[in-house]
């Protein structure tokens, strides 16, 4: 609850200047915590982002046949044909780096 609200100065000011004064640096402050904890979290969301980006890097590299069994997975969700399927996971996996991670 803001100060200016919070007490009741009005009884005791005669002016209402300075009961407005005394709002605006609780709106201030209330600002500045909003902006803050919004781009906070921010940061962490990135840095376990780029640590999973280069996980999946480094399972393409040495266990390349579970991670074509992941993206085999992934096209038989929306209901492709087994032949569809394999040839979607060929066609992925040809390139490791534009293919395989999105």
């Amino acid at each position: 609850m803001p100060f200016a609200l919070g007490r009741r100065p009005q009884r005791a000011v005669s002016s209402t200047n300075l009961i407005s004064l005394q709002g605006w640096p609780e709106i201030a402050a209330g600002s500045i915590a909003m902006a803050w904890a919004a781009t906070w979290p921010a940061k962490p969301k990135s840095i376990i982002y780029n640590s999973e980006l280069q996980r999946e890097y480094a399972e393409v590299e040495t266990v390349p046949h579970k991670e074509k069994e992941e993206v085999k997975e992934f096209f038989c969700q929306p209901g492709l044909s087994e032949g569809g399927t394999a040839a979607a996971v060929e066609e992925m996996t040809k390139d490791k780096v534009k293919g395989w991670i999105l």
